[in-house]
């Protein structure tokens, strides 16, 4: 049995210890990675900008729904370097 536990894989917690979240190591990894989020965050600022002019409360919910998938697209990114970047360091993870 403590050979089963052994094999374990490691915790999620145990991943980001032994490989933290560095943007400058996942720009390594995955080269597109800061042009990505520049491109996303561009998006971000003129989404708000819309929202600062929008007239109605229905534009502005439109427009905050908007801003929610870009965030939401924002996040997915940054997991998407870093499995590339942990697929890097230990295939197996």
């Amino acid at each position: 049995m403590s050979d089963t536990f052994k094999e374990f894989p490691p915790y999620v917690n145990e991943i980001f210890t032994i490989y933290p979240f560095n943007a400058k190591h996942l720009a390594l990894v995955d080269p597109v990675f800061e042009a990505d989020l520049e491109t996303i965050e561009y998006e971000f600022i003129e989404l708000n900008k819309q929202y600062e002019a929008a007239a109605t409360e229905e534009e502005k919910k439109k427009v905050r729904q908007q801003i929610r998938e870009i965030e939401a697209k924002k996040e997915e990114r940054k997991w998407q370097a870093y499995i590339t970047f942990l697929h890097s360091k230990e295939p197996s993870l």
